[in-house]
């Protein structure tokens, strides 16, 4: 399992598979009702401790919720998804080189019923991309001027372009195709934060760049200050950007890079601040929790690691028995924070989705 997400404010949970489907899990069964969820929160933060490990039980067993709904329609392996809640959107980017955006279930949605089908689902496919797509992201509850009410979509492709699509345009979807310096391949993204009408990218060479929505053009490029920035001939960095978050209320990004570090970047000042080292592996995930205190990050070392954003200390380690198993050189693919519970979300390569409390 490549990537998770959750909704915002149902109790759903989305993930993306190296078998090409998309599935939605249920999750009101497993984490309990939202007052328990807030108490563990309240009680959780006092320690300053967010994750145990919650074996969901009944009648002694272990409780694996099925899928409530899957997408099929992808030719290739899911990379990332990401769900737009308020207009009840999910979507998936994958190696095919496509961007598919489904619509969510409502409450009479039969997934067993014989004349439900897939395509019912699917609201559009965003084609351009000549490569595969690494990252998808959405504005989701973003208001913002130039946007306006627009659904927009953001995807980075090994095609070396970022596409800023408008999803509710079947004609023409396609807005802008950004291209960085150098031509250097993106490798993620997400929408700024503290500013919706701007970008955040990562790439192969460990730089975060800033982007305009509306035109589409770079504003910054924020280098990650890394003893081996530059890109092999293979067009791949040593210290490449997995990931990369924006904090909900300051003007930071946040990375996880192949080189095994975390780095904040200040978007104003348009420079790294900080770097951790932070795992023993690949940082593969990071994300940053509702309240903007703490990250966790995620690691083909095995372990899931929380962080206080103000001091960079480990406040909690989960490690590899915990986790996920490895195979090959992979373990932890992502990991992710619930935008308002005290929830986190794991994804890894032995095709288990977790979920600690």
């Amino acid at each position: 399992v490549r990537s998770v997400a959750f909704h915002s404010s149902e109790p759903w949970l989305l993930s993306g598979s190296e078998d090409g489907m998309v599935k939605i899990f249920d999750l009101s069964s497993t984490v309990g009702s939202t007052k328990t969820l807030m108490k563990i929160n309240t009680m959780a933060r006092a320690q300053k401790r967010i994750l145990v490990k919650k074996q969901s039980t009944r009648n002694g067993k272990a409780i694996n919720p099925d899928p409530t709904c899957t997408y099929r329609g992808h030719r290739g392996m899911i990379t990332q998804v990401s769900i737009n809640s308020t207009r009840r959107l999910c979507l998936s980017s994958s190696v095919d080189g496509s961007v598919m955006v489904w619509r969510m279930p409502d409450a009479e949605y039969d997934a067993y019923h014989s004349s439900t089908s897939m395509f019912d689902q699917r609201q559009c496919v965003l084609q351009g991309h000549t490569d595969a797509v690494w990252s998808v992201c959405s504005n989701d509850s973003a208001a913002s001027s130039s946007q306006g009410s627009r659904s927009l979509a953001f995807s980075a492709s090994a095609d070396a372009t970022i596409g800023v699509w408008n999803v509710e345009a079947y004609e023409e979807p396609l807005l802008h195709q950004v291209t960085l310096r150098n031509g250097v391949v993106p490798t993620s993204v997400c929408l700024n934060q503290t500013n919706t009408d701007q970008l955040l990218a990562g790439d192969v060479s460990g730089a975060v760049s800033l982007i305009d929505v509306e035109t589409g053009t770079v504003i910054s490029t924020m280098a990650s200050g890394a003893a081996s920035d530059s890109v092999s001939a293979d067009g791949q960095g040593d210290a490449r950007v997995m990931s990369v978050v924006s904090h909900p209320t300051l003007p930071l990004a946040i990375s996880g890079h192949a080189d095994k570090c975390v780095r904040s970047f200040d978007v104003r000042q348009g420079k790294c601040t900080k770097t951790i080292a932070a795992h023993h592996g690949v940082v593969t995930s990071v994300s940053v929790d509702a309240s903007g205190v703490f990250i966790a990050t995620a690691s083909h070392d095995q372990r899931i690691r929380t962080w206080d954003i103000s001091t960079s200390k480990i406040i909690q380690s989960i490690d590899s028995h915990m986790t996920h198993r490895k195979k090959g050189d992979e373990a932890v693919h992502c990991v992710a924070f619930h935008p308002l519970l005290p929830i986190l979300s794991s994804a890894g390569a032995d095709g288990i989705v977790r979920i600690y409390l």
